[in-house]
This record gives C-alpha cells, structure tokens and sequence, in this order.
C-alpha cells in the first residue's frame, strides 16, 4: 500500500481516488491538498475516462482541516490559510467539473472541507455510522472547499444556514432526508455499493451522462429560453453517437444495450 496521501489508481476507464492518511483522520493538511490537486489534474486529462470513485481508508472520510498544523503556524496564520485553502480549492475545482460522473463513498466524520471534498461528487453513498458537520465557524473560520457553495443547493439555503452557522452534527439518515448523500448503506457494505454504482455509471452511455450532468449544473440561474437552446443542442450531440443509436435499438427490441462510450 502506497503511503501517499492521496492514492488514484485508474482501470477500466474508472479512476479510483482514495485518501490515505487513515492515522489522522484523512484531515486536509499542505500535502493532503498537493496531493489532491496532482491526482485531479491526472485524472481531468484521462483520455477515455467513464466514471470516478473517491473514498477513503480508515474510520472517516475526512475530518476537515488539519488544525494542529494551524495551531503550529499561528504566528503567520493568514500566510498557512491562503496557501492550504488555494492548493485545496485548486483540486475542488477540477474535481467538480469533470465531465465524467463521481461516486462518493462516505463513512465517519465528513467535516470542514472534508465535506465540501465530498460533495464534488454526483451520487454520495453513506455508511450508517456517517456523520456530517460544517465545523468552519467552531473554529472561528467561515468555511472553504466548496462548502457555502454546495450545500444551499443541495439542501437548500436554510438548512445550510442551520449546518453553517451551528454547526450540528446530522447523521446519516437526516442526510438522506435533507437531500445531501443519495444512498444509506450499512458500513461493512459501503465499499461494494459504492463500486457497483460507479461501475453501473461506467457502463452507461457515456456521452448521455455527460451532457445530462452539464446541463443540470448549468441550470441554476439560467433563463428557460437559454437553457431550452443549450437542450437542444446536446440532445443533437448526442443523437450522433454510437451509443444513442445503440440505447434506442436495444430499446425498440427488447435487449440490454451494450454501451462503448462512443
């Protein structure tokens, strides 16, 4: 086993990405971060790429950022912050705009910019022993990677409010509830549900799932008439494709399609 932070190994046009400072709590620290934004910006420039899975080894997901290595630097404290948050945000903007669908395996704590990290992904999958927290303002921080952006629209501005301005703990099954993680799993499953959906999600037609993601991300905020065109436009797109014709085939006959990603 690799002792890097962050461990992406890439097969069968899936790329498997797993934190891997299990001793510490896969805490967001200067290298966790590097490493971060090295395996996104391999992963972006895959050729062939279908599908992405990110989890993590040990008892929790992440624990939010590293604060004893804040706690070191606090003479020059702004200095340590601009450097950790603008790695990490380098790495959450790759990762949030794959094209590709990402499955996220989550289990334990999922805070600070940990949870932010999670919500990169398009389809969360949660252990039962998952737990969920925005952390920032305990600490006397506002929030980063990402958090103050996804959870209003994934659960809706109030509850962020709630999540980021107390800080309550929610588990797994108010997540499911709220809307932020798309599955609940008992936690010796976690790791085999979360490989068969992003295996599931690699079988698919790929060019579909691409432009379906696209198109959902770009729809917040966007005039219908706008959107309608940006529709239509990647409805034709697609239609060119091998796999189009094959989804619709296989459907008129009464068949499983067999998708290539073409």
């Amino acid at each position: 086993m690799s002792d890097a932070p962050v461990i992406c190994a890439i097969e069968d046009s899936i790329a498997h990405i797993t934190l891997n400072t299990p001793d510490n709590g896969n805490v967001i620290n200067l290298p966790m971060a590097e490493a971060l934004s090295d395996v996104a910006r391999r992963v972006e420039s895959t050729p062939g790429l279908r599908a992405v899975l990110l989890d993590a080894r040990g008892k929790m997901f992440c624990a939010g950022g590293d604060i004893r290595a804040m706690d070191a630097s606090r003479d020059d404290l702004p200095g340590m912050v601009h450097r950790l948050v603008r790695t990490a945000h380098d790495a959450i903007l790759r990762l949030g705009r794959l094209p590709v669908p990402m499955v996220g395996a989550l289990n334990g704590a999922v805070a600070g910019g940990g949870l932010g990290l999670a919500m990169c992904a398009d389809y969360l999958v949660a252990a039962d022993n998952a737990r969920f927290c925005a952390a920032h303002t305990m600490i006397g921080l506002s929030g980063d990677c990402g958090v103050t952006f996804f959870l209003p629209r994934a659960i809706g501005m109030r509850r962020a409010r709630l999540m980021t301005l107390t800080n309550n703990t929610i588990n797994a099954d108010q997540a499911l509830d709220w809307g932020l993680v798309e599955e609940v799993v008992a936690a010796d499953t976690l790791t085999d549900t979360a490989r068969e959906r992003v295996e599931t999600l690699a079988g698919s037609a790929t060019n579909g799932l691409i432009a379906s993601k696209k198109l959902t991300g770009a729809s917040l905020g966007a005039a219908l008439e706008a959107h309608l065109g940006r529709e239509l436009e990647q409805m034709v797109a697609c239609s060119r494709t091998h796999d189009a014709r094959e989804g619709i085939d296989a459907f008129a006959n009464k068949r499983s399609p067999a998708y290539t990603g073409r």
